[in-house]
């Protein structure tokens, strides 16, 4: 309810801007026809009705909203939450300043979802086409305040709906004893001026004292209010008044919506008469508005009593249809017609990744399409890279795989769902190259927006291995390659451990399923499954051999350093050394008791922590079994090596 509050708000204030520039137009062009500023309204109106987060596709581009994701790069950035090492030991945060940067050797082998503490690509799905206002943001933090306000807001509705209904049953009331007096026009002792009640069995009722001549005046007036459905406008516009209460402008737009509607009204009876029948009905407009007559609340359409002035003024001398005017209406119409929503951006993203090795399939994030057709250009490369487009939706192949060199584009059609890309970097096509040199290719995506994992996981994610539609959704969306098959699954679910076991088919030409790829598979699974405690993969080619089996607990963890000295630009981990290594170059020095987070890549072995200052002068080295470590951290010369839990709330 919150949220549907701080919506209507906002909403009222753009209403009120609009009514702002309705009001200085009627200033400018006060001769125009009152049934065009009466459009005007309906705009507003619209407007009042729309959801904030409505929008519309304009015809061209506007700027692009660029979110950046590198698989070669990423930054540290502060954690807002602490981590308790099992000794005890309270990390604190890094420096809002701190930054890093990350040259890992293959792909997959760090991802934001390893390291919580890693920047993750940004979210460009979330956000509405009509952005929340930073007042938005501060009040829904304002927690019962806020809940307090939208309490006071539907009283108010209430209120405002229940005293418009109110008065409608007492005018009701007066007409009880009402009399007819011509065909559907009846006269009533209780009221003072003519109006016209009902929706769809109208009627018209006059003062028992009404002068007998004044009656085609009053008859032609109402039954242009019923031709013009007036009554259902105006009773639509007091329910969005009750709504809209707390805006005082909103009020006064009210009240000016009804008095352009009456001098709409009598344009559209007087277009047709001459001058002694213009005379007859302001003569009728003016003695039924006479001193001393009560003001019916503005619920029904009523002859007088609105801007006598001006609407005999009008009456007897029409607004001109000027060129001028009719400009100055359509300019005002598009302007309106703009705060309706806000223009959907044509959603792109960019994609920087480094391919270590040739033949070998990348993972990019998961992105999502705005409509069916996705564009991939690419920046200047001198590789030709194999792109392969993958559905979420049960791991489906979008197309035939592309290709992609140098600046060229291309496009994927039929993309109905998230998907991510995976590229290979085809050393067959490599010309005085070799094969172990790292590439770099750089796309801009047009037609789709990155979306985060957690978002993703979210959307599929279940407390139990044994809910197999659930299984199923989260099968589809594991990151594994697009040449990789899923022969079948089998749960475990009758005892713990709770397990999954995927039985993968290999590409005809590999010679084994790349180990790097399956903890990003492992940890999405354990992410979107509550109660996965393992989960193994099988090759289901030949003798069906165990590729490898995970369990919750051990990859679950992260390894994390205490700094023990300032002015620290490398720390490089190594596990087992030589191998696997990550490298973390800090553009600005860590400080003495900053953090530092990476993955582990082994669940066994030893891990080697190198550090350097900027000279190049290694101040600590120490090499430690990840055995020990899961048993207790290591603190040593003012420096701590835990392994902590990757992700503090589980799924």
């Amino acid at each position: 309810m919150t949220d549907l509050f701080i919506d209507i708000v906002i909403v009222s204030l753009i209403a009120g801007g609009m009514f702002g520039a309705i009001a200085l137009f009627g200033k400018i062009f006060s001769k125009t026809s009152a049934r065009l500023k009466v459009l005007l309204y309906a705009l507003l109106a619209l407007r009042l009705i729309l959801p904030l987060s409505w929008s519309f596709t304009l015809p061209f581009t506007l700027p692009d909203s660029i979110g950046q994701t590198n698989q070669g790069s990423a930054s540290l950035q502060e954690k807002p939450s602490q981590n308790l090492a099992s000794d005890g030991v309270l990390f604190k945060a890094p420096r809002p300043d701190q930054s890093a940067k990350v040259d890992l050797p293959a792909q997959n082998e760090m991802s934001p979802d390893q390291n919580p503490d890693l920047t993750k690509p940004a979210d460009q799905t979330k956000s509405s086409p009509l952005q929340r206002t930073p007042w938005s943001a501060l009040m829904q933090r304002s927690g019962p305040f806020l809940s307090a306000l939208s309490g006071i807001w539907i009283a108010g509705m209430i209120f405002t709906l229940s005293y418009g209904l109110f008065r409608l049953l007492r005018i009701r009331s007066k007409l009880a004893s009402a009399l007819p007096l011509a065909d559907r026009i009846w006269k009533s002792d209780q009221i003072q001026e003519p109006f016209v009640w009902g929706l769809w069995h109208w009627k018209i009722f006059v003062p028992a004292t009404i002068d007998p001549s004044l009656l085609p005046s009053i008859e032609a007036h109402e039954k242009t209010h019923i031709t013009r459905l007036d009554p259902l406008w105006k009773t639509l516009a007091f329910i969005l008044l009750a709504v809209y209460w707390f805006n005082p402008v909103l009020w006064f737009a009210y009240v000016n919506l009804n008095k352009e509607i009456e001098k709409a009204c009598d344009e559209q009876t007087v277009a047709d008469m001459d001058g002694a029948a213009k005379a007859d009905y302001a003569s009728a407009l003016l003695q039924c508005t006479l001193p001393g007559r009560k003001r019916q609340l503005f619920l029904v359409p009523c002859f007088g009593a609105l801007s006598i002035k001006e609407r005999i003024r009008l009456i007897l001398t029409p607004p001109a249809h000027s060129k001028t005017a009719l400009a100055g209406v359509c300019a005002m119409a598009v302007v309106l017609t703009g705060c309706l929503g806000t223009p959907a951006e044509k959603a792109s993203a960019s994609l920087s990744m480094n391919i270590n090795e040739s033949d070998m399939w990348y993972s990019s994030p998961v992105f999502r399409p705005v409509q069916n057709e996705v564009i991939l250009k690419a920046d200047q490369t001198d590789s030709t890279f194999k792109i392969q487009a993958v559905s979420l939706n049960q791991h489906q192949l979008i197309g035939d795989p592309l290709e992609l060199t140098g600046n060229d584009s291309v496009t994927i059609s039929d993309v109905t769902n998230d998907f991510r890309l995976w590229i290979l970097r085809d050393s067959s096509k490599e010309k005085d190259q070799t094969n172990d040199q790292s590439r770099d290719i750089s796309l801009n995506i047009e037609g789709a927006s990155m979306v985060e994992e957690n978002e993703v996981i979210n959307s599929i994610k279940t407390a139990y291995v044994g809910d197999p539609s659930a299984i199923g959704k989260v099968e589809g969306a594991l990151p594994y390659p697009p040449d990789w098959t899923i022969e079948s699954t089998s749960l475990q679910t009758e005892k713990e451990p709770y397990g999954m076991t995927i039985y993968f088919n290999q590409p005809p030409n590999s010679s084994g399923i790349e180990p790097i790829i399956l903890p990003d598979c492992v940890q999405f699974a354990f992410r979107s499954i509550a109660n996965l405690q393992t989960i193994t993969f099988i090759n289901n080619k030949g003798d069906q051999k165990i590729i490898r089996s995970f369990d919750r607990f051990e990859l679950m963890n992260r390894l994390q350093i205490k700094i023990g000295q300032d002015d620290i630009v490398r720390l490089e981990v190594h596990y087992p050394p030589g191998e696997n290594n990550c490298v973390y170059t800090g553009d600005i020095p860590f400080r003495q008791g900053e953090l530092f987070n990476c993955a582990i890549m082994n669940q066994t072995g030893d891990v080697t922590i190198e550090a350097y200052t900027k000279d190049g002068k290694c101040v600590f080295s120490k090499t430690t079994q990840i055995e020990n470590l899961l048993a207790e951290p290591l603190t040593e010369d003012g420096w701590t090596i835990a392994i902590v839990p990757v992700f503090n709330d589980q799924p």
